[in-house]
């Protein structure tokens, strides 16, 4: 069973960022509680649902091009590696991130 972030149930914390910016080549990003802005990093233990493994990740691109997608590589409970790909090309976009897990 997974609730709300702000419910105070099972979910431990959430990593938001918000207007980051991505090279085209793709960011790595190490996750930290949000109540630490970044200073300590922790990995997450789990998913929010029952049975996963890894954290969820929702990624929205700002001011996207028709064909923007965004690909996901080196997952973890610790961070993950994010790209967004245009036509099979790498491509410098801002977008904003939510990874919910406990």
């Amino acid at each position: 069973m997974s609730k709300d972030i702000l419910s105070g149930g099972p979910i431990q914390w959430g990593w938001i960022n918000i207007g980051l910016s991505l090279s085209s080549g793709g960011t790595a990003l190490v996750y930290s509680p949000n109540a630490t802005r970044g200073t300590v990093f922790a990995p997450f233990n789990g998913g929010p649902a029952a049975g996963s493994t890894l954290p969820q990740i929702q990624v929205q691109i700002l001011n996207q091009v028709a064909g923007d997608i965004v690909g996901f590589t080196s997952s973890s409970l610790s961070g993950v590696t994010l790209q967004v790909l245009n036509g099979g090309v790498g491509a410098a976009r801002v977008v904003n991130v939510l990874v919910k897990g406990y």
